[in-house]
């Protein structure tokens, strides 16, 4: 008889199959082996083993838990820009001309730094001539405090009458002559345009008749073409006799005339703009100049008068008066020549240069001249940092404003938006952690303000969070994408 060799399984079964195969033996063998021995079903190596694996599986189950609370209940992030602080929109106060440009896109300024500047001599001349009438006027109160008028004085005082006088009048004629000049330049202008309108009317009307053919009627032949006077119209063959493919090419040289009609609409009314404002700086050029002569003959009519007649307190008072309202005008005369001068009103960086040398600028912005003569600029820079929304109309188009210079500063701070089912946690003086997605770096920040008026993305409700940085991290630009985490 075979006799059973008992055999030992380790591992997560060693009990069950050790313990059979003990009571087996037992069974076989009973006279020999006592009762079985139940520590012997659980050896000591399967149970540790068995622990073992209990713990593995309880970190397991914890760091799953973890990783669960992490992912669904830390903090939200939320997304956002960085901004600058301040934006400015420069232009000059007065329309004129744009005589220096001193800064290019993406240059960093400081307050007070100058950015462009207009044509500067007519304000000088105008500065000057009021000065010298202030000196004059300076001039007949000492004369009048403490007289030494000679008798050569006199006759010299009458001379300068006389030439002030003769000055006067040329300066009155050249006044009357600028503005018969500017009249005539307005007209021819304006006749430009009108009969630049014109061809474009009969143009179209032409187009209109012998081009508009129904589907499926047969072509009209077309009427002859508008010709130089030096060319001979060729004989007319008769309208049955015209084929198709002439009736098609002569519509497609009436449909770039019509292009080119539109064209020289367009020019004719940017020079008739450009004109309007040539008569006017021309008709204000000779205004003050009249001006200017009036005031020197009334000076030396009041220096001669005062000359040939004893002071009285009326005078001196008068003198006095003039000397007052002469330091006005040069002071009115130097803030005029000041605002040719544009100057940065902050620290910050040069966003966008919207106009070129040789353009009109003022308060309603740049207007550039597109006509035949001028320089053909392009639409917009060749670089721009943040160019401002484009202003009515085709971008393209002729008369198209926008600013001379647009600056944004170097202070900047995060906007960020909130869901409406976290806002409510938030409140002036949150903490928040910031992360320049471009960067990598994380920063602190406060929140300084909460819009109370939502945002609608795309069906979701946010509301608009503004918060402040104590440093940025060195790189960071504006516009650059963030994520912000409220702890």
């Amino acid at each position: 008889m075979t006799s059973k060799v008992p055999v030992r399984v380790r591992g997560m079964n060693a009990a069950a199959v050790n313990g059979s195969s003990d009571g087996g033996s037992s069974e076989s063998g009973g006279s020999e082996a006592g009762p079985a021995d139940p520590h012997r079903r659980f050896p000591h190596a399967s149970m540790r083993q068995l622990l073992v694996a209990v713990a593995l599986l309880a970190v397991g189950v914890l760091l799953a838990r973890f990783t669960f609370d992490e992912v669904t209940g830390g903090p939200t992030g939320f997304s956002g820009t960085v901004t600058a602080q301040d934006s400015v929109s420069l232009d000059f106060t007065q329309t004129g001309r744009v005589a220096q440009i001193l800064v290019t896109t993406g240059e960093k300024v400081t307050k007070g730094q100058p950015l462009a500047t207009m044509d500067q001599s007519f304000a000088q001349a105008t500065l000057q001539d009021a000065q010298a009438v202030l000196a004059a006027d300076q001039a007949v109160v000492k004369s009048l405090q403490s007289p030494t008028l000679s008798a050569a004085g006199r006759q010299n005082l009458a001379l300068q009458v006389a030439a002030a006088d003769q000055q006067l009048s040329g300066a009155q004629q050249a006044s009357q002559d600028a503005i018969a000049q500017a009249s005539t330049q307005i007209a021819q202008a304006q006749q430009t345009l009108t009969n630049a309108q014109s061809t474009l009317q009969s143009d179209s009307a032409q187009y209109k008749q012998d081009c508009s053919t129904p589907v499926g009627a047969a072509p009209r032949a077309p009427a002859s073409p508008r010709r130089p006077p030096e060319q001979s119209a060729p004989p007319q063959a008769p309208p049955q006799a015209t084929p198709p493919a002439s009736s098609g090419s002569f519509c497609l040289t009436l449909q770039s005339q019509l292009q080119k009609d539109a064209t020289a609409i367009t020019s004719a009314e940017a020079a008739l703009a450009n004109t309007r404002a040539q008569a006017a700086q021309l008709q204000d050029n000779a205004a003050h100049a009249a001006a200017s002569a009036g005031s020197a003959l009334a000076l030396s009519q009041n220096q001669e008068a005062v000359a040939t007649a004893p002071a009285s307190g009326s005078q001196l008072s008068t003198a006095q008066a003039n000397v007052a309202a002469a330091q006005t005008t040069v002071d009115q005369d130097r803030q005029t020549l000041s605002s040719l001068t544009l100057d940065s009103p902050i620290d910050g960086v040069v966003a966008d240069v919207g106009g070129i040398v040789g353009d009109l600028d003022g308060n309603g912005g740049v207007h550039g001249f597109t006509g035949p003569s001028a320089p053909q600029a392009t639409t917009g820079p060749a670089f721009s940092l943040f160019p401002p929304a484009s202003a009515s109309g085709s971008s393209g188009s002729a008369g198209a404003e926008q600013p001379l210079i647009w600056l944004v500063s170097s202070q900047q701070y995060a906007v960020v938006q909130v869901s409406e089912s976290e806002i409510a946690k938030l409140h002036i003086g949150s903490a928040a952690r910031l992360t320049v997605n471009a960067l990598g770096r994380t920063v602190n920040a406060t929140v300084t303000q909460i819009s109370p008026i939502p945002v609608d993305q795309d069906g979701s409700v946010n509301y608009p969070v503004r918060l402040s940085v104590p440093t940025w991290p060195g790189g960071t630009m504006t516009g650059m994408s963030l994520n912000a985490v409220f702890p």
